[in-house]
């Protein structure tokens, strides 16, 4: 299980978050132990054009735990790339 985590830690890809070129949602709980906010604030902070949200609760499980929230946000988002698509097409 150790090497497991020494791999995981040393996967380290922050300095190419900037050339990320596609729509990205980031989602975070504000309580989250697991994969704390610092690091969705560095993630939102790094990808250009990045939308970020933060529940207000729920830990690493918000969105289970606070499903209409989670799902508006990730819903919104869904919906503003499939209108943002559908003008591109038409003009």
């Amino acid at each position: 299980m150790a090497s497991r985590i020494d791999a995981i830690v040393a996967f380290d890809r922050r300095a190419r978050l900037g050339a990320i070129r596609v729509p990205t949602l980031v989602v975070v709980a504000q309580d989250d132990m697991v994969t704390p906010k610092f690091y969705s604030d560095e993630l939102a902070r790094a990808i250009p054009g990045a939308r970020y949200v933060v529940l207000e609760g729920g830990g690493h499980f918000a969105p289970q735990i606070h499903a209409d929230p989670y799902n508006r946000a990730v819903g919104g988002f869904l919906r503003a790339q499939r209108e943002a698509a559908a003008a591109g097409r038409g003009a």
